[in-house]
């Protein structure tokens, strides 16, 4: 990025480590959209030096993109014993699937566990990377967020990944990290784009990974030959005129070169679609279900059983969402019959393990959240 548009006065964030065994909260949440508390890290402005209650702070911490950016920098609280665990077996079960069935042959071996994971925590410390507050051309203060608006969110993701995979190689080269990892990380990348694109390009992570694969293919980084494969001549530099192309956009606050640069690079082209076409029969990271409770009544049911659910009954419901992963949350009314929640585990051989918690807020229940898993899968 030219110099002009870099800060002149960098505060270091704080670093928040802690050993976490478990936590009922977020500990079994297995959709996309908390990957990365489970991964790596919550961000949160650096004056928030102690929790709040379990609700407050799940409030609080979901939707950290949407606080302002203050002046004293993020902090950054790391778990990273616990969800080295909890991703694992997303790696397995998931991410090494996609790469058997779209990577090369001759690079499939490079896709490993670590390059997966490191990258994860990167992202979300390159979160912090780039402007936030800006000047632009008339003088006016004002910041990246309020500019770009409803760009924004796909930018950032995209600006994360693809920063944070620059910041491995840098780091790399500095010898502060294994050179082992300077050719996985690329080809685990390539893999993770297959999997975060299955989302859907109407969700930022999908649009931004769409955003990295269409670029990286159009500049020669990728090479398709039924499978893909990297070309390690090349992604060094794709990826260095990604990062500072984003980076350049979100200090400029230019929402018409981001909206070109999505038009352009984030949708569904042949190639990436070939790819995803292929990955039909691979399981998806995890299902969300919150069915309509049939509307206020349902407060005077002293006992909720799931065929008050709509548009179908909850085990219909249930069972449609296996045929996509066995990982499954289900949000339910605080009256639910949880023998039948229970019920629902059954449905799979081996059964699914279940774990139901309740959900406050001011210290009144308002209803509960059930968490179904394959047992090996934890």
């Amino acid at each position: 990025m030219e110099r002009v548009y870099k800060s002149e006065n960098v505060t270091a964030a704080p670093i928040r480590v802690i050993q976490l065994l478990y936590n009922a909260w977020f500990g079994n949440l297995l959709c996309k959209q908390m990957q990365h508390f489970q991964t790596t890290s919550l961000i949160l402005n650096a004056h928030h030096s102690s929790f709040l209650s379990p609700w407050e702070t799940a409030v609080r911490l979901i939707p950290y993109k949407c606080q302002p950016w203050t002046t004293s920098g993020e902090g950054i609280l790391s778990l990273p014993v616990f969800n080295h665990l909890k991703e694992l077996p997303r790696f397995k079960h998931i991410l090494q699937p996609i790469a058997d069935v779209c990577i090369a042959k001759e690079q499939q071996e490079p896709v490993d566990f670590e390059s997966f994971f490191t990258h994860t925590i990167f992202h979300e410390c390159c979160h912090g990377i780039g402007p936030h507050t800006i000047t632009l051309p008339n003088g006016q203060n004002s910041t990246v967020r309020l500019e770009l608006q409803e760009l924004h969110s796909a930018l950032e993701e995209a600006k994360a990944d693809i920063v944070g995979l620059w910041a491995l190689r840098f780091l790399i080269h500095q010898d502060l990290l294994p050179k082992g990892l300077l050719k996985s990380m690329y080809v685990s990348f390539l893999a993770g784009c297959f999997r975060s694109v299955r989302f859907g390009l109407q969700e930022a992570h999908g649009k931004g990974q769409a955003l990295h694969f269409n670029w990286l293919y159009d500049k020669g980084a990728l090479h398709p030959d039924e499978t893909f494969s990297v070309d390690f001549s090349k992604v060094e530099g794709a990826v260095e005129s990604l990062s500072r192309e984003i980076l350049t956009i979100q200090a400029k606050g230019d929402k018409e070169a981001a909206n070109l640069l999505l038009q352009k690079y984030s949708k569904m082209m042949p190639p990436l679609m070939g790819a995803l076409q292929k990955l039909e029969d691979i399981q998806g990271d995890g299902v969300f279900l919150s069915p309509a409770w049939g509307g206020p009544s349902y407060t005077s049911i002293e006992i909720f059983t799931l065929d008050f659910l709509k548009p179908k009954d909850g085990f219909t419901i249930f069972q449609v969402a296996q045929a996509i992963t066995p990982n499954i949350i289900m949000f339910l009314p605080r009256c639910v019959d949880l023998h039948q929640v229970e019920e629902l585990s059954w449905l799979s051989s081996p059964p699914l393990e279940v774990e139901v918690e309740e959900n406050y807020v001011h210290n009144n229940i308002k209803g509960v959240t059930a968490y179904f898993r394959l047992a090996a899968c934890g």
